[in-house]
């Protein structure tokens, strides 16, 4: 009995979990342009401190990339992500997203758009990927 209880309360922590996105090798040298960040309880997009600064005219726009993190059921808190539940997903989104560009041999991604649920326990991330010089 007491082994079934510990099977399930395991088995209830692994569902729990997100898919927490590591960086690869090669997308460690993938660079970001603006940002996302929680403000207010809600992800936005920040853009660039320099918002009228454009990518080199030699880089060349790959396509659109895209990024994600989430829990697989519900955040640890059993319900609305906590800020620092929100943190490691955006981080994880952000991962996921350089990961994606590297694959597609991008090294610069400009960041254009954020989406999560309303429980907080999903982010989605979407750029443009560029290669440039």
């Amino acid at each position: 009995m007491k082994i079934d209880i510990l099977v399930m309360a395991i088995f209830a922590a692994l569902l729990m979990q997100g898919c927490a996105t590591t960086i690869s090798q090669e997308a460690v040298s993938v660079k970001l342009v603006g940002d996302v960040v929680l403000s207010k309880g809600a992800h936005e997009v920040v853009p660039p401190p320099d918002t009228n600064a454009t990518l080199p005219a030699e880089c060349k726009l790959i396509g659109e990339v895209k990024g994600k993190d989430y829990y697989l059921f519900l955040s640890p808190t059993l319900g609305f992500a906590r800020a620092k539940d929100a943190e490691r997903l955006i981080a994880g989104a952000k991962n996921d997203l350089r990961n994606n560009a590297a694959r597609m041999g991008a090294n610069v991604v400009y960041v254009l758009s954020v989406e999560t649920w309303a429980t907080g326990t999903n982010v989605f991330i979407t750029g443009s990927a560029y290669k440039c010089p």
